[in-house]
């Protein structure tokens, strides 16, 4: 899911974000053609998913996108 450049830096700025490395790694197209720079907070995890789902989101600060696997 992509952000608006507005929504994506208060995004970023809301939550302190730790860089992680996808395993296996992932390089998803994008417009611009930029790697991607994943990153994840727990906090943030933890308010958008409910309970009784398991998984992770992840946000790419580079491209403003927000990537999550994530099933119930």
């Amino acid at each position: 899911m992509y952000l608006e450049p507005g929504v994506a830096e208060k995004f970023k700025d809301s939550y302190a974000w730790r860089d992680v490395t996808l395993n296996p790694s992932m390089q998803l197209d994008t417009d611009e053609g930029k790697e991607h720079s994943w990153a994840f907070n727990e906090e943030f995890n933890e308010y958008v998913k409910s309970s009784d789902y398991i998984g992770k989101f992840y946000f790419d600060v580079r491209n403003e996108l927000v990537y999550f696997e994530v099933e119930k």
